[in-house]
This record gives structure tokens, sequence and C-alpha cells, in this order.
């Protein structure tokens, strides 16, 4: 084995360092390292000066590295004090198992701190010297060696680098409390075991959980790390408070990986999420942690009531994760919302959550198939009710089964249902279905029977018994796109009508009409499937209305027109009119003709018969009102007052009307005790209310004063 520099700038050569490497490793590969290490080297070198506060370097420069074709690490030879005056120190650096730049800077700043520890010279953080012996760091120095090169390798971005580890071998020890414990007593031991993953977890302690930085904490160096910690916290219980947090967040009871070397801080439960989940269904409950997890974290978990929610009875937070899904399952239970608390403990802390239990969404399902238990395929299912089913959708659901005759809604609400199942040439049926409070599922099946034809017959009689031959009888689905049948009565009367109703299953309505007949209806529910229903209908004869119209001196009324709802006829040259073909029963006829009072009479028709009814109208007129007052005074005046062969007196309040006035010009003559009498003419017209006041001027009134 050899070692050369050759290909490197400078032949190697930097501020602080000398670099070299072996000849039998590739040469490519061995000057590309070199050269990247002899890039970044004297930054590093700064960076340790930093936190070993301007510290005088007691070992000559240059500081030689060799990068060898071996796989030990790093190590150098801490000189006696007889050989410091000539030594040049001297890195030996075998990075075989990971050969890149970040490993090799990473293996010179641990051995690089440890000759800025041994260049303190006071003991704290290496070995004393004298002429004859050496020293080394112990297991103090070789955990403060290690920390530095990982904090080295955050700072530098070279966190996913992959490093020697020794925490995780005294966290997972069987035995963490040795006799002595190498935090209270110097334990000479520079090898990664064990007593070095003690004191390197000790000094993470320090720097990540009580937030002491690098600097302070090599300043507060001593002869054992309890001194150091009480250096800096004031405390004496520097081994005590680290085991007891270590053992209370990382029971002997697990087997820890680790992130990196480290495991502080010691992360705490910081959440438990409370969540809704449906019957019979699973959900995520999330736990969190207040930071990352650095080693492995197992929780405990319990529910309340595992029959109805069930969780596993522990998780663990893998290194790196500050979160985690706990997978809940609920069972199918039925009937409202109910809650079950859930509990985690880790670390001597239990959070709690609630999980609501939601009633599981409900659906209906099942088969149609016909009384041959043959599937019925494209069957309409119709879910009626009084509140909204589906929104949007109202309060129906329709539905159609496949070919397999099978139907399945939707999620629905829990109600009573009313759920008909429908299908050509079949009997529809109709069933009440109660949908349970978190029932899942409800099954409904129907068997439909094939529709047979059912046949109305009967006799249409007259009043009187008569059978009536040649009547039309007619039956109508009372559906809004009615099926109808018609057949006609025979010379007995008899009818007979046959029907296939298919899916309609409601009422029909049967009809019997013939001229000069009142037509006769009857409703028929619940037509059994195949029946055959005798119904009788009888019809009643129409009836007429004549006479005639006069005025009241007998005169006949030409053209006057009288009505009968919306039976119309006007009177001929001798006042005769006609009504014929009215339906029995009492009924108002109302005429009118230009010239007189509207006519109102009330008549009764009689089946078959012509009912006589002479009407007399009154000559229109028109009517005169108003009010009579002194002219002194304003006030009313008791008067007479005549138009025509009209007179009237007025009221106490001076108040008149002369009604009964035919059209034409009156004169109007106004009298009264002590007053002037007043007249006159005013021009009326059929059916007109004229108002005309009158104001009386008193005997000897000589006007008002001026």
């Amino acid at each position: 084995m050899g070692l050369t520099n050759t290909g490197l700038p400078n032949g190697g050569r930097t501020e602080h360092y000398q670099v070299n490497y072996d000849t039998t490793l590739s040469a490519p590969i061995a000057v590309v390292v070199a050269t990247q290490l002899m890039n970044a080297c004297e930054s590093d070198f700064a960076l340790m000066e930093s936190w070993f506060g301007g510290v005088k370097f007691k070992f000559n420069f240059p500081i030689v590295v060799d990068i060898l074709n071996s796989n030990i690490g790093g190590e150098w030879v801490d000189p006696t004090d007889a050989e410091l005056p000539f030594y040049t120190p001297t890195i030996g650096i075998g990075p075989l198992n990971n050969f890149t730049s970040g490993y090799v800077r990473f293996l010179v700043v641990a051995e690089v701190t440890e000759m800025l520890m041994a260049s303190l010279n006071n003991g704290a953080w290496y070995g004393n010297t004298d002429l004859i012996d050496s020293a080394d760091e112990g297991s103090k120095g070789e955990a403060l060696s290690r920390f530095l090169a990982v904090q080295f390798k955050q700072i530098s971005g070279l966190g996913n680098l992959q490093t020697p580890t020794v925490v995780n071998l005294w966290l997972n020890a069987v035995n963490r409390m040795p006799q002595p414990n190498p935090i209270d007593t110097p334990i000479d031991d520079n090898k990664g075991d064990a007593t070095t993953g003690c004191t390197t977890a000790f000094l993470y302690y320090l720097n990540n959980q009580l937030h002491f930085n690098i600097q302070k904490i090599i300043a507060a160096g001593a002869a054992t790390l309890a001194e150091v910690c009480a250096n800096l916290t004031g405390r004496n219980d520097g081994w005590q408070s680290f085991i007891d947090l270590v053992n209370l967040h990382y029971p002997q009871t697990v087997t820890y990986s680790i992130q990196g070397d480290q495991i502080f801080p010691v992360a705490n439960l910081s959440f438990l999420s409370s969540m809704e989940i449906v019957a019979g269904t699973s959900g995520t409950i999330s736990l969190g942690l207040d930071s990352i997890a650095w080693a492995d974290i197992q929780v405990d978990l319990q529910s309340e009531n595992p029959a109805v929610v069930s969780i596993p009875s522990q998780i663990r937070f893998t290194p790196g994760t500050d979160s985690f899904g706990i997978p809940a399952t609920v069972a199918p239970v039925t009937g409202p919302s109910q809650i079950v608390n859930i509990y985690a403990t880790y670390a001597k802390t239990t959070l709690s959550a609630s999980i609501t239990v939601l009633p599981a969404a409900s659906i209906v399902q099942g088969h149609v198939t016909d009384n041959a238990s043959n599937p019925i395929s494209d069957a309409t299912i119709l879910f009626l009710s009084d509140i909204v089913i589906i929104d949007p959708g109202g309060d129906t659901l329709q539905l159609s089964t496949d070919v397999n005759g099978f139907y399945q809604t939707p999620a629905i609400p829990p109600h009573v249902y009313t759920v008909q199942a429908l299908q050509s040439g079949y009997v529809p049926q109709q069933v009440t279905v109660t949908v349970g409070l978190g029932v899942p599922v409800t099954t409904v099946d129907f068997t439909l029977d094939p529709t047979l034809p059912f046949t109305i017959a009967g006799v249409v009689n007259t009043i009187s018994g008569a059978a009536i031959t040649g009547a039309i009888v007619t039956l109508t689905e009372n559906s809004p796109i009615p099926q109808h049948a018609s057949n006609n009565t025979d010379s007995n009367g008899r009818y007979a009508i046959t029907m296939d109703p298919g899916p309609y299953a409601g009422d029909f309505g049967i009809t019997a009409s013939l001229a000069g007949y009142v037509t006769s209806y009857v409703t028929i529910s619940s037509i059994a499937n195949g029946a055959v229903i005798e119904q009788d209908l009888t019809l009643i004869p129409l009836g007429s209305l004549s006479g005639s119209i006069r005025d009241a001196s007998g005169t006949p009324i030409t053209g006057a027109q009288i009505s009968l709802g919306k039976v119309v006829t006007r009177s001929g040259t001798a006042g005769h009119y006609n009504l014929p073909g009215l339906d029995p029963g009492p009924v108002v006829v109302n005429v009118i003709a230009g010239g007189f009072d509207p006519a109102t009479v009330n008549v009764t028709i009689n089946p078959g018969v012509d009912a006589i009814e002479d009407i007399a109208m009154m000559k229109a007129t028109a009517v005169v009102t108003g009010t009579v007052i002194r002219a002194d005074t304003e006030d009313p005046i008791i008067a007479r007052v005549s138009g025509g062969s009209v007179s009237t007196d007025t009221d106490s309040q001076g108040n008149y009307t002369l009604a009964g006035l035919p059209s034409g010009a009156y004169q109007i003559t106004v009298t009264a005790k002590f007053c002037h009498p007043y007249q006159e003419v005013v021009q009326l017209i059929d059916y007109q209310t004229l108002r005309q006041d009158f104001i009386l001027t008193p005997l000897h009134w000589i006007g008002p004063k001026q």
C-alpha cells in the first residue's frame, strides 16, 4: 500500500490539511472524493473552531488526512508530551463502507474535534498526557466527537448521510443502568458500544431536551457528564433526571429503532381527534405528538365499549413520524346515535376522544316475482312518503327491477313508507314498510299475480223500473290516462262490460246515458282480480219549462232573454218561451228585457214533466234621492218632496227618496212650513239613481249678513 496526492490541486495541500489517498483505490474516484474534501475542509475547520471558542490548536499543521483502502472509519494517535513539539497529527480515514466525500468529511470532523478537545489541556473532554504517556478521549470525549460530527452533518446539509450510530445499542441494552453509570463516573471507553451510546444520548439530552447549545456544552466541560450538567443547570440530579425521562418515554418492553443517533427531545401525546363513524363502517382516528418521534413510541389504546367501537390495544409511532391513523371499526349496531369514548396513554399522559356512532344508512331491497317464483323484470317499485326521501326528488322514489327481479334503493331516511310494485299484466301490490333507525338493510319482496279481466254487468231501468233499450253504458278508469270500454243495453235493458285493468288498482266510474234522460254515474272501488260485479243503473227522464213573459198589464213581451244556468232562450212574438231537456230539481230562472226590471223566479223541474211558469215583468224605473236643509241654519228640515205621481216626506235628517219613476222629465216640488216652496226640473233614464239636494229659504229671511 502506498499513498499519493497525484491529481489533487496544490498537491493535496490546504491551509490546515495535507490530503493523500491510497494508491490501491480507484484513482478517478479517489481523486474526486479527495478534491471535494479539500474544497470543504477549511470551512469545516472554521466551524469546529467556533465550537471550541478559539482554542489554540496544540499540534503542528498541516493535519495529514490519508484516505485508505479500508473500512476502519477514522483514527489518529495522541502524542506524549515529549513527542508533542515534533508531532504532526495524521488521520487515517477508511471510508469503504460509504466512499463519498460527505462521509469522509464526517470522519475527519469526528477526529479533528478530538484534537481540539485535547488542545483544551484541561482534561475536561480529553485525557491528560505526560512525558511518557499519551491519552485518549474516553467514553465522554468519544460521545462529544460523535455528537459534534452529527451536528456538522446537519449544519452542512448532509442530514441524509448514513453514519454509525451507538445510542440504539444502549437504548436496547439489557442493562441501561450499569453500576457505575457512565454519566456520574468517567469511563475510559472510546469504543462504539452501549457505554458510548449512553454518553452520546446524554449529550443530546443536554442539547435537544434542555436546549443548551454546543458552545455552552463544551465550555461546561468537567470530569464527568453529571458535572457538565450541573455546570449548565445548577442541579446535581443529571443522571437520575436523564434516566427517568428515558425510561418513561422509552420503556424497556420495546425494541427500538432510532432516526439518526438521538432520542431527544422526547415526544408527548398532543391530540386525539374525535370523529363520527357510521355504524357498520370503519374510520381512522388521528393521534398526534407534539414533535416527531426520534425512536419508536408505543401507545396503549382503549375503547370504553369495544363491542361497539373496536380499536387496536397498542399502536407504534415509527421514527420520523408525529401522527398516526388509528383504525376504528364500528359494529353494525342499530338505534339512535351513541357516543363511545376512546383513550390513548403514553408516558403517563392519557388523552380521550369521543367517537359518535351514527345510525347506518338504511336501504330497502328485495325481489319481485310472479306466483310461480319467476323473476319479474322492469317492474316499477314506487315509494311514497310524507317526507323528502332523497334531496332533490321530493316525497316519491321510483325504481325498476333488473333481469333478476331485484331492486335496491339508495340510502333513505328511517321512516314509514308506502311501497307499491307494479307491472303491466300483473295485479299491483302495496305494502307499508318501516325502515328502522340504523337498520342497514330492510328486505321487502313482492309476489304479483297475473291480472284477470273483470266484468261489470247489470240492467239500466227508468225510475218506474222499466228496462231501457239502447242506453250507452261506459266503464272508465279514474286515472290520469284512463282506459275506456262501452256497451249498449239490449232489449231487456241489460249490458255487460269486460276489462283487463293491467297494473291499475284504483277506482272505476260507470255511466249510463240516453237522449232524454239524465246521465247516471256510479263509482266502483276495490274490484277483485277477475271479479264479476252486478251493477244496475237508473236513468231519470229530463223535464222542461215553458210559459209566457208579459208586463204588468198582461201585454206580451217579445225578445226577453230567459236563462236557466247555461240554458238560454228568448220569448217569441206572443211572449212565449220553452226550455226543453232540463235536469229534474229546483232551478232559478232569470229574465231580462229592455225597459223592464230583471225578474227572478224559483221553479222545480220534475222528471218527464213540462213545468208551466208565466212571468210578469215590471217597467224599468229611476230613483231621485237627496237631502233638504234650511238656508239660514243649514239644518235638516221636514219637507214634502213630489215628482209626478210620487210623493214622500224627508226623515229627521232631511233625507228623501222618490222611487219607481219611469224615465222622462219631472218637475220636483219641495214644500215646508215657514219656507218658500222650491221647484226644479230633472231628466231621468231607466235604472238611474239621481242625487238631488235642495236648500229652502225661510219666509222673511233677508239672507246672510254682509
